[in-house]
């Protein structure tokens, strides 16, 4: 069953499987993935409360996914129980393929008469899936609601989610008694706290907590089958209403209430039509609740005519001064300054300590390693430098790579928590320098890791 539902992801358990077993298959199969250069990309984490359950997901779309593009595809939050036996181990898959986006005049030009168009609605999916006499709720990369949490800065999705069932009578326990142990389940979770671009106190009224259950999923085979009309008679969640293709149209141009529509074609694909201002509105901000997150943000997407200065005038114009920081000495440093120097100072020692520790040669395709050097360097670096040796010899064989490429790299294949780790890195390694020659540096290094921390 898993080798035919779950061709790559199967074949993957296998090979672990076959290593030595007096390791445990976790650490096997995060080592394998480490070694074939599918971490980051890939990930794997422990499902709490159970000793067995892992998550293994992917981290959306990439474009440094070719050397395993069908694993990647097929990995989309799949539970696995590393306690059974290979062929019998993955639990269910819990994820949809996310939505490609697009405008209503793109949508326009493939729509068809058999497409299914509902409402959408801004807010986070939640999984609910039993296994083996137990319930876990968590979120696509995330194993347990519980410590989940994106818009606000301290209430997490599992907050969120109990609120939504004590409004409807309900508490977990009486929840899943509603469900069957058969299917695992995906709701979208609407909350007044818990946006971005969108507020529906209009439609829902204030401090609006509102539970849709998307689509449910066949256990039996692993989730690959996916229902998206079945009705959970027995609960007052909601359901998403469904539009002909001239109400989706005008409810794109005339209706601002709508955040967007979801759109289901016969051959499985799924896309998301929004209005250009909900598409600008979610370029430009992250909508983090750590403001820094979304600068940060900001500064990666390098958009030529959307800067730092430009967000915040946008969103936080009442403080300014209040994101400027002052050093000992009385010298402030600008957001836009702070994280520009950080990202400078991690390009040019990442390029640095590519040149002097790899060799290419672009004749053979091939690089060595100068492993004493290598040895030396803290792991953080030493994982970045073979991400970098992956790139040399997938995407820029012709030539030795250039401090451009490593810039690109840092600002455009990095999850915030990977700058998050690289900017602790550096604070304290430049905070044990001689200060008199990475003062500043080190003061904007030291700035940002506290201001991320919060």
């Amino acid at each position: 069953m898993d080798s035919t539902n779950f061709p790559n992801v199967f074949k993957m358990l296998e090979i672990v499987a076959q290593q030595d077993e007096k390791v445990s298959f976790t650490d096997r199969l995060k080592n394998y993935m480490r070694a074939n250069k599918y971490y980051p990309m890939l990930q794997m984490k422990k499902v709490f409360k159970s000793g067995s359950l892992v998550l293994l997901h992917n981290t959306y779309k990439r474009s440094d996914v070719s050397h395993f593009k069908d694993l990647y595809e097929e990995a989309r939050s799949v539970i696995i129980d590393v306690d059974k036996p290979i062929g019998e181990n993955i639990v269910v898959s819990l994820a949809d393929k996310i939505p490609e986006s697009m405008t209503i005049d793109n949508y326009l030009l493939k729509a068809k008469d058999t497409d299914e168009i509902e409402k959408g609605f801004e807010g986070t999916m939640v999984y609910v899936y039993n296994h083996e006499n137990n319930w876990f709720f968590g979120t696509s990369t995330i194993p347990d609601i519980d410590y989940s949490r994106y818009f606000h800065p301290t209430k997490t999705h599992g907050e969120m989610f109990d609120e939504i069932l004590d409004k409807y009578g309900y508490n977990r326990e009486g929840f899943v008694k509603c469900l069957s142990p058969n299917k695992a389940y995906g709701f979208l979770l609407v909350h007044y706290q818990n946006n971005n671009v969108m507020d529906y106190t209009e439609q829902f009224g204030e401090n609006y907590k509102e539970l849709f259950h998307i689509f449910s999923r066949d256990k039996e085979n692993k989730g690959k089958t996916v229902d998206y009309t079945d009705r959970l008679n027995d609960l007052p969640v909601k359901y998403a209403n469904s539009f002909s293709l001239e109400e989706c149209i005008a409810g794109i141009k005339e209706d601002k209430s709508i955040y967007s529509f979801i759109i289901r074609t016969e051959s499985g694909e799924t896309y998301k039509v929004c209005r250009n201002e909900i598409f600008e509105k979610e370029s430009k901000n992250r909508g983090n609740s750590n403001i820094w997150v979304n600068l940060i943000d900001v500064y990666m997407k390098g958009v030529p005519h959307y800067k730092v200065v430009d967000y915040i005038c946008e969103y936080v114009p009442d403080n300014k001064e209040a994101l400027t920081m002052t050093d000992d000495m009385g010298r402030t440093y600008e957001p836009t300054y702070m994280i520009h120097e950080a990202f400078r100072n991690i390009s040019e020692t990442l390029y640095r300590l590519y040149r002097t520790t790899t060799y290419y040669n672009k004749y053979t395709g091939r690089y060595n390693i100068m492993k004493e050097a290598v040895s030396t360097l803290a792991p953080i670096m030493r994982f970045h430098l073979s991400q970098l040796r992956i790139i040399q010899i997938t995407t820029h064989r012709d030539a030795p790579i250039t401090p451009r490429n490593v810039r690109d790299y840092i600002c455009h294949n990095q999850t915030m928590k990977n700058i998050r780790l690289l900017i602790s890195h550096f604070a304290k390694v430049f905070s044990q320098c001689e200060q008199s020659k990475n003062y500043k540096s080190t003061m904007c290094f030291c700035f940002l890791n506290g201001l991320l921390s919060n």
